[in-house]
This record gives C-alpha cells, structure tokens and sequence, in this order.
C-alpha cells in the first residue's frame, strides 16, 4: 500500500484532496483485507463422501452462486472413484489453450448424455451423483467420459474443417455443441451429405435460439431423436420450427448486430468461399474483426453493395493487401436502421447448405 501512496504522491493530475482521499481508501482497503475472517469447516476423517458431498452443495448453494455443472463436478470428485473431475479439468485446458473456452456443463451434460441418454438424471447435484453411483459402474462411466471426450473433440475438428471456426467466440450459444457431439458419438462415421445436414441444423438451432429456454428439457428431446431415428434430422428440424414458427430467415430478421446475425453472416460468407477483404486469405474466426467504420477503397468492385456500418474483414496480419473478391459470393444487400452490416444477401441459393430446410417451409 506504501508504494500505491508513494506514486500518488508524485502524480501530477491529483490535486491534494483528491490525495487525502485516495490514501484514506486504501486505508480502509488494507483494514478490510487484513482483517477479514476466512471461515474454515473442518470435517471429521470417517464422515460419508456423500454427507461431503451434501455439506458442499449446502455451503455453495448460499451467497455467490456456483454454476449447477460446477456443484456436478466438485461432486464427482468426492463421490466417484475414477477422478473424472481431474480429467474434465485437464480437457477444458487443453480446449482452451487451442481456442475453446467451454463452459463445464457442456462436458457434463455430453457424458450424461452416452451415460445415460440423457442431460438431467434427478433435479439435484447429489441426486444425480447418487444415481450414478449406484446404477453405473467405474468402468461405464469412464467409457462415457472417453466416448464424450472424442466425439466433442470432433465436433470442434468439423467446425474447424468446414466451416475455419477455431474458437468458441462466434457461437452465439455452447449448448447446441452437446447435441453435435451426441450425434457424432453415436453415429461414429459420417459423409458430407452428414456433415451438412449436421451443420444446417447447428445453424439453424443458433440463429433461432432453440436451447435459450428450458435447455435441458430441449436436449434430452434432440437426444431422443438422435437416438431412436435412423435419419433423425425432419425431427430436429420440426423442433426448430415448432418454436420459430418457420426455419428459413426473412430479410426483417438480418436487421440488427447480434451475435446470432454475426453468426449467420459469418457461415454465409464461408460457405460462399468469400476471401478476405484486404488479402486473399479466407475468412475465418479466430482472425474475424467487427469494424464500424468501412474503408470506402474496398467497396470498388461492383459486386460488392456495401452500407456504412459494422463490416467482417480478417486482421492486419492476415497477409499482404489484395484485391476484394468479386463475383457472385459476395451480393451484398442487408439494408435495415443505421446498422449496416456487410453481409450476403439471405436466400438459399446463396447459401446452398440451408436448401433442404425448404421443404419445411417459411
């Protein structure tokens, strides 16, 4: 503290009450953390894992929230032998370093999801830990972790293949990765005919917000398709439509910036092997930057119909300066309130993936 006053002291923008001030705040600072009373619960050496695991619950359930998959791992780790909450803590650090900052209920609910079929077991942490201890062996739910751990990998690995998403940024929400993951841990080996149906309805589910209310509820439905259809994409789509009352996007819906429209545009734009604005690098996300002021130089091809406003173009680093891409991928119209955003214009036959959504309807 000596030393923060020390440097206030030789500042020149503070006036000397303003000092006085500053010095009387740390004061009060240092006291408060100096005198603080951590409270510590010691628990006897013979006491249950899971009256442990119950104590827990209770004393996280007050105060700061801890997340619901948090309470699930800190209670594997006590009520389960196989350190699975070691190695769920080891692969979302390995993920992170490469881009991918999961949340923890999206490695969670995936192993419920080989484990039992399902997201939610019980209504409760302790509930459900219980039910897994007593129904699956050590064995099993190791082999729901592997099986979890691959197929999230390789659904990360097809985001990145076709789509050059390498983070976990420009998704507007996680939980759909869970019900990727499930299709391809079960389905083992895909073609691209797959691979797009796949990747439609990870689109649509994230433009249309299919997880943003009742999640679990949702995803044990989605799980149940998956797993009792042989082609079970008509039923994820309806559950889609269900909800939106249509599939397909209108141009009223590109009005605005939200995360789910960035999303949209980005997939549109990758999907028509668009390029770089100022090289010929292709897009993608972990070099995507949102620009508010558009550089009236690259708007001279006559493909390109640009409105002043937030604009994708890859970073600085990307390569040398070239020339914009011309032709057909890139027909810009997105006009809407003072927004403005590069965009492609939002009908199918720009973005051939979305086709097959048509039987459904608008």
């Amino acid at each position: 503290m000596s030393e923060i006053v020390n440097v206030l002291q030789r500042s020149t923008f503070l006036r000397e009450e303003e000092l006085r001030i500053c010095e009387r705040r740390l004061d009060v600072l240092k006291t408060n953390l100096t005198s603080y009373l951590v409270p510590v619960c010691t628990l006897r050496p013979d006491l249950e894992p899971e009256d442990a695991a119950n104590i827990f619950i209770k004393l996280n359930a007050t105060g700061t929230r801890v997340k619901a998959a948090e309470l699930y791992i800190a209670t594997f780790a006590i009520m389960l032998p196989s350190g699975i909450a070691t190695n769920i803590s080891g692969f979302m650090e390995d993920l992170r370093r490469q881009g991918w900052d999961l949340d923890v209920s999206v490695i969670v609910r995936t192993i419920l999801a080989f484990l039992t079929g399902r997201v939610r077991i019980a209504s409760r942490a302790l509930d459900q830990a219980r039910i897994i201890r007593r129904n699956y062996s050590a064995e099993r739910l190791e082999e729901a972790w592997l099986t979890a751990k691959g197929a999230i990998k390789r659904a990360v690995d097809l985001l990145g293949r076709r789509w050059s998403i390498y983070d976990s940024e420009l998704i507007p929400s996680q939980t759909a990765l869970t019900t990727i993951a499930y299709y391809l841990g079960i389905k083992k080996s895909m073609g691209k005919g797959d691979e797009d149906k796949l990747l439609k309805w990870f689109l649509l589910a994230s433009y249309w917000g299919r997880y943003s209310s009742a999640a679990e509820t949702k995803l044990n439905e989605d799980l149940e398709a998956i797993r009792e259809k042989e082609d079970p994409w008509q039923d994820l789509l309806s559950n889609i439509k269900r909800e939106s009352g249509r599939l397909l996007p209108s141009e009223d819906d590109f009005k605005g910036a939200e995360k789910d429209k960035l999303f949209l545009l980005y997939t549109l734009l990758k999907e028509n092997g668009a390029t770089s604005l100022i090289s010929d690098q292709e897009i993608r996300s972990d070099i995507v930057q949102i620009h508010h002021i558009f550089p009236r130089m690259l708007s001279a091809p006559k493909s390109l119909r640009v409105y002043a406003g937030l604009s994708l173009t890859a970073s600085a680093s990307d390569g040398n300066r070239g020339s914009a891409p011309s032709g057909t991928p890139l027909n810009l119209t997105w006009p809407s309130r003072p927004c403005n955003i590069l965009s492609v214009s939002p009908s199918t036959s720009a973005f051939p993936i979305l086709t097959q959504a048509q039987q459904f309807g608008q």
